[in-house]
């Protein structure tokens, strides 16, 4: 059986933070994989729409949402109406294309927006569900 070596990252960033977090975690990733190894896919809650993650450096990874025009401005995150925060995208999953192919994405549910309750109720979070799968290149 053929296998692969993956290194796969989940994030939960600090939403005041993220963008000196998510340097960081590139320069403690470089530390710990040496330059033999990089990572394959990086994903989770970035508290980051799209103008604070191109912030990031992560030049080198491809988001999965700017691919799929079908998800790309459905929410994610589903704040209680009493915060001034908007329904956003703020979760995410980055994949370096030299290491992994992306074959399909998506999310919780097709429709624009939900209520903080809604999204409680039905997973738990005030967050939806991402998902991609991938092959080895």
């Amino acid at each position: 059986i053929h296998s692969e070596n993956i290194h796969l990252i989940n994030l939960h960033l600090d939403y005041i933070h993220s963008i000196s977090q998510a340097k960081q975690i590139k320069e403690k990733c470089k530390q710990f994989l040496g330059s033999s190894s990089s990572i394959s896919i990086i994903g989770g809650d970035l508290n980051a729409t799209k103008d604070i993650y191109d912030q990031f450096q992560w030049i080198e990874y491809n988001n999965i949402f700017n691919e799929s025009i079908k998800d790309k401005i459905i929410p994610t995150y589903y704040p209680d109406s009493s915060q001034k925060n908007s329904n956003s995208s703020i979760d995410h999953i980055f994949y370096d294309p030299k290491q992994v192919t992306l074959i399909d994405c998506g999310k919780a549910w097709g429709v624009q927006n939900r209520s903080a309750e809604e999204t409680l109720k039905t997973f738990g979070s005030d967050h939806i569900y991402i998902w991609a799968k991938f092959s080895f290149i």
